[in-house]
């Protein structure tokens, strides 16, 4: 009796230990946006970043980016960060966000490699990051 009660909680650890866990999302650099479907996820799940969609990863003063991203339907918000500079992406459906940013003017010693990091947070705060290299010229 005992070891079938240990072996019930153990695979009930494992089980959520595995529907927890943080698969990485696919990113793709350029072409047609994916059309992918926001899985759907009650209000308390961990948020998850199913699809990351950029128009380019290399860019320079003047020129226009736009972003893709699919999160899991309980995501409250997204955001797009590069150091410490930070843009709301907006919601256009559940699980479905986007961003079009137009570059300034950058000073030269701004033109080198950058981590672009996604952060989604539903509404309880709980968040998952992604981050991709973009290289600014």
């Amino acid at each position: 009796m005992k070891r079938r009660i240990f072996f019930s909680i153990a695979g009930m650890m494992l089980f959520a230990a595995c529907s927890h866990a943080n698969t990485q999302p696919v990113a793709q650099v350029g072409g047609t946006p994916p059309q992918v479907q926001a899985p759907i996820a009650a209000a308390t799940a961990m948020p998850q970043i199913v699809q990351l969609w950029i128009s380019r990863d290399t860019f320079g003063s003047g020129d226009s980016v736009s972003g893709q991203v699919t999160t899991s339907s309980n995501v409250a918000s997204v955001e797009a960060r590069v150091v410490g500079f930070a843009l709301p992406m907006q919601r256009v459906s559940y699980g479905h966000f986007v961003l079009t940013y137009h570059v300034p003017v950058l000073p030269s010693f701004v033109k080198r490699t950058f981590d672009l990091r996604i952060i989604a947070r539903n509404s309880r705060g709980d968040r998952s990051e992604t981050s991709i290299p973009i290289h600014v010229q």
